[in-house]
């Protein structure tokens, strides 16, 4: 991929995952290009790589647009994520240090004030889900498995973006944010016991 292009796609990736552009919004090259301060062709480079990462549909009649998730979507791309996140979160526990774990608390109570002060309201979700974001980053991080990395952060790109704090505001945020990752790290940080964190995903 060129330089152009490579950054189109951060550009557009990056305002996919914030909302900018919406579930099921047409993503047309000469508005994106025009906008961009590029030509059509970085844009055809960067859309052909968000339709591989499944943040864009492509159709030869209908054009790009933002790829639409539905509820069974979420619903089974948390369970893959449960999964994935207990290991880390099994292998960060081992490996955390004092001045870590601080940071991650002090980002779950960001987001749990967030959270009780009004999830409709636009700047508490953009704390909640710049906080979420980075939280479960730092999880990685520490689990020091950079496949494991690569791959949720491939696979999770929707879900841990502001579309699903909208969705699930009304049931249950904080399965939007931290869930329970927070106590199992605190908890197998603590006790060594780290095939609990695991196991409880």
């Amino acid at each position: 991929m060129t330089t152009s292009g490579q950054d189109a796609y951060t550009t557009i990736r990056e305002r996919i995952i914030t909302g900018v552009y919406p579930m099921g919004e047409r993503l047309g090259e000469v508005e994106l290009a025009t906008d961009l301060g590029v030509s059509r062709t970085p844009v055809r480079e960067a859309l052909r790589r968000l339709s591989a990462d499944g943040l864009v549909e492509v159709s030869a009649n209908r054009g790009a647009r933002v790829s639409l998730w539905t509820t069974d979507d979420l619903d089974q791309i948390y369970e893959l994520r449960s999964m994935l996140e207990g290991r880390a979160a099994s292998r960060a526990a081992g490996r955390i240090t004092e001045t870590e774990l601080q940071e991650l608390d002090s980002l779950c109570d960001e987001m749990e004030s967030a959270v009780e002060s009004g999830i409709s309201e636009s700047h508490n979700l953009d704390i909640l889900s710049d906080g979420n974001r980075s939280f479960h980053a730092m999880i990685m991080a520490i689990s020091g498995n950079a496949h494991l990395h690569r791959l949720t952060d491939s696979l999770f790109q929707v879900p841990l973006s502001i579309h699903t704090y909208r969705h699930y505001s009304s049931v249950d945020p904080r399965r939007s944010s931290t869930g329970r990752t927070r106590p199992k790290v605190k908890s197998q940080s603590t006790t060594g016991s780290l095939g609990r964190s695991e196991r409880a995903a």
